[in-house]
C-alpha cells in the first residue's frame, strides 16, 4: 500500500473555519504542508483561524477565503487565488455541508452538497491532472453514514450524501486515475460533535420529522472532531483512488471500499431479469416491449396522474414515458404531463385525447427547474381536478458535459426533491399510500 505525504504541499479545504474543517487545515500544517487555503462563509472564524495559523506557522502558510461554494464565481475566484499564490494546488478537501431538509433551506443544502462539490471536484481535476500538465493529486469529498444507511427522517441529506459517495467513487476510478494521476475518496463520518448537529443548524423536512430529530441524534455516540480530522489525514495517507473511509466511534479510519462495492453489487442484481412492462394491455402492438424493467403498477383507477416529462420517441420508440402514460389511461387514470421542450409535444396530447378522450389528458409545457413554472402547473392540476393522486418524477437529463452538468443536477436531483414538496399536502389530504 502507498503511502502519500503532505509536506510541502498546497491544500484547499472548504468549511475549513471551524469544526472538523478546521482541524484537518491543522492536521496538514502539522504534517507539513505547504500552504493551505481556507474557504468558509463564516469570515469571523476564518479570519480567527487564519491569524492562530500564521501565529504558529509563519505568514505564508494559511489564508482565509471567504467563499459561498454553491456561488461557482466566488469558488473558481478561490481556485484562482490559490494558484496565483502558490503556483499549483496538490490537495483538495471538499468539506462544506449543510445538515438540514427543512423547506426553507434544502435547496442551498444541495446546492453545497452536491453541486458545488462536484464544482469543485472537476476544477481540482482540470487543474491537477498529469494529462493536462498538472503534477497529480488528491481531492477527498465528504459523503456521510447517512450516504450508507437508510433513515426516514433525512431524505434529502441522505440522498445528497449518496449522491458524493457515488460521484467520488465513479470519477475515482479507472480509467479515469491512470490519465489524471488524481486520486478521489470518499469519507463517511459517523455522528461527530459539531454544530452542524446543534439544533439551531439541523432540520427535517416536514414537522414530525424536525421534532424527532433531536432525539434521534442522541440515540448515537458522538466522535470528537479530532478524531474525524485524524481520520481524514489517515485516509489521505493510505487511500487509493475511488476508495471509500469510514470515520465513526472514536476508531481509526477504516476502508470500506469493498463493502461499498459489493452493495453495488447486489443493488444492481436485478439488472438481467427480464420484464414485460405492458404485457396484456389493450392494443399491445401499439405499447414497446421492454426489458430489464422492475415495474409495480397499483391500482390506477379514478386517480389523477402527474407525469413529468413523457417522451415521445426516442432510441427505436422503446419510451419508458410514453407506455406509463399509455397502461395509466388504460386503468382509467386522468393524465395531466409536462416536460420543457416542445418537441413533438402535441403530438402524444393529441393522440392520447383522440383515443382516450378531451377530460383525460393535458399536456403542460413547464421546466420542473424553474420552481414557478412548477407550482403553477400543480395549481392547474388541482384547479381542474381538485386534487392529485399520483406524481411520477421522470424528467432527466444524462448528459455531464461541463456547459449542461448543473442544469442536470437540476433537473435530475433538485428537481425530485421540489416535487414531492409541492405535491406532499394533496397527498396527505387524500389519504394517499
Amino acid at each position: 500500500m502507498a503511502v502519500y505525504d503532505a509536506k510541502d504541499k498546497v491544500v484547499f479545504v472548504t468549511g475549513g473555519a471551524t469544526g472538523i474543517g478546521a482541524l484537518t487545515v491543522k492536521a496538514f500544517l502539522e504534517e507539513g504542508a505547504k500552504h493551505v487555503a481556507i474557504l468558509d462563509v463564516a469570515k469571523d472564524a476564518g479570519v480567527a483561524l487564519e491569524a492562530e495559523l500564521k501565529d504558529k506557522y509563519g505568514d505564508n502558510k494559511a489564508k482565509f477565503i471567504k467563499c459561498d461554494v454553491s456561488n461557482e464565481e466566488e469558488l473558481l475566484n478561490a481556485y484562482n487565488v490559490v494558484i496565483e499564490s502558490n503556483g499549483h494546488v496538490d490537495v483538495v478537501i471538499n468539506n462544506a455541508g449543510i445538515l438540514n431538509d427543512s423547506k426553507d433551506i434544502y435547496k442551498k443544502a444541495l446546492e453545497v452538497n452536491v453541486t458545488a462539490l462536484i464544482t469543485s471536484t472537476l476544477k481540482a481535476l482540470e487543474l491537477m491532472r498529469k494529462d493536462k500538465g498538472g503534477n497529480g493529486g488528491a481531492i477527498i469529498n465528504i459523503s456521510s453514514i447517512a450516504g450508507l444507511m437508510q433513515t426516514s427522517l433525512l431524505p434529502i441529506y441522505s440522498a445528497a450524501k449518496s449522491a458524493v459517495l457515488q460521484f467520488s467513487n465513479c470519477i475515482g476510478m479507472e480509467p479515469h486515475y491512470s490519465r489524471t494521476g488524481v486520486r478521489v475518496i470518499a469519507i463517511c463520518f459517523g455522528a461527530t460533535d459539531t454544530a452542524l448537529l446543534s439544533r439551531q443548524k439541523f432540520g427535517g423536512f416536514d414537522e414530525a420529522s424536525d421534532a424527532e430529530l433531536e432525539e434521534h441524534f442522541k440515540m448515537f455516540p458522538f466522535q470528537r472532531p479530532e478524531s474525524a480530522a485524524a481520520g481524514v489525514m489517515e485516509a489521505f495517507k493510505k487511500g487509493s483512488s475511488a476508495s471509500s473511509w469510514l470515520i465513526t466511534h472514536e476508531q481509526p479510519a477504516v476502508d470500506i471500499t469493498n463493502n461499498v462495492t459489493e452493495a453495488y453489487s447486489v443493488l444492481s442484481r436485478g439488472r438481467e431479469v427480464k420484464n414485460e412492462l405492458c404485457r396484456g394491455t389493450p392494443d399491445r402492438n401499439e405499447v414497446p416491449y421492454y426489458e430489464n424493467i422492475n415495474f409495480k403498477f397499483y391500482s390506477s383507477i379514478d386517480t389523477t396522474l402527474i407525469y413529468a416529462r413523457p417522451d415521445y420517441k426516442r432510441g427505436r420508440d422503446r419510451v419508458f414515458g410514453r407506455a406509463v402514460c399509455w397502461r395509466s389511461i388504460y386503468a382509467s387514470a386522468v393524465l395531466s404531463m409536462w416536460r420543457s421542450s416542445t418537441c413533438r409535444r402535441k403530438l402524444p396530447e393529441a393522440e392520447l385525447k383522440k383515443k382516450f378522450g378531451a377530460d383525460k389528458v393535458k399536456f403542460i409545457e413547464c421546466d420542473v427547474t424553474d420552481e414557478e413554472q412548477l407550482f403553477n402547473a400543480y395549481g392547474t392540476v388541482v384547479d381542474d381536478n381538485g386534487h392529485v393522486d399520483v406524481v411520477v418524477n421522470n424528467a432527466g437529463i444524462l448528459n455531464e458535459s461541463r456547459n449542461v452538468y448543473k442544469k442536470a443536477l437540476a433537473v435530475n436531483v433538485i428537481n425530485w426533491h421540489v416535487l414531492p414538496n409541492v405535491g406532499k399536502a394533496n397527498f396527505w389530504s387524500n389519504h394517499v399510500n
